[in-house]
């Protein structure tokens, strides 16, 4: 389960392991997903840039700055990153990693990935995220842009989520209260409001 309002999906050559890398922590370092490559991990946490935690704990820490060049490459340790941010309402990241002869894809952000997989923008990277000769790519309908997409599913959970704390906090005493001869105004009022909330979400 992700801890805070954030989590992660790691595909490693194509396959999901999501589970054997996230939300895990030892003695030098703890992130949202951690990939292990013998004396150093990769950690991954929250929107920030990864960083190199060395398990020698005399080392000083790398941060990778891989956003605003194209590509950050450690030619003694073989070791390239990229990353870019999706466009969208909530901070997503995604990382490309290549380590050796593999390839990897991080997934990271906010209200997305383990933990959140009934969220409609994790099943989207879950169903449509594929790997190919190296390189990973996500399916979309009409040649629409992943950023637009993932942004559409994002404001679609939000609206979900409205309406369902408007259901459980406004509706529901409401409703209780109109079937005890209880009316309350001010319920009335609030579920207005609420409602015309989530109209303008859409």
């Amino acid at each position: 389960m992700a801890y805070s309002d954030y989590g992660a999906y790691v595909w490693c050559n194509g396959e999901n392991i999501t589970k054997k890398t996230c939300d895990l922590s030892n003695d030098y370092s703890g992130g949202h997903a951690l990939l292990d490559f013998g004396d150093y991990t990769l950690e991954f946490y929250k929107t920030y840039e990864p960083t190199i935690k060395f398990k020698n704990t005399n080392k000083k820490s790398v941060v990778i700055k891989c956003f605003d060049i194209y590509n950050w490459v450690d030619k003694k340790r073989d070791l390239s990153v990229s990353g870019y941010h999706f466009d969208s309402l909530e901070t997503i990241n995604c990382f490309r990693i290549r380590h050796g002869e593999d390839y990897y894809l991080v997934i990271c952000g906010s209200s997305v990935g383990n933990g959140f997989d009934e969220h409609k923008v994790s099943k989207y990277f879950l169903k449509n995220t594929y790997y190919q000769d190296g390189e990973y790519y996500f399916k979309t309908k009409y040649e629409a842009f992943p950023s637009a997409v993932v942004d559409y599913l994002i404001r679609k959970d939000d609206v979900a989520f409205e309406r369902r704390l408007n259901w459980e906090y406004h509706i529901k005493p409401f409703l209780k209260n109109l079937l005890r001869f209880r009316f309350d105004i001010f319920y009335f009022k609030e579920i207005i409001r609420n409602c015309y909330n989530i109209h303008l979400l859409k």
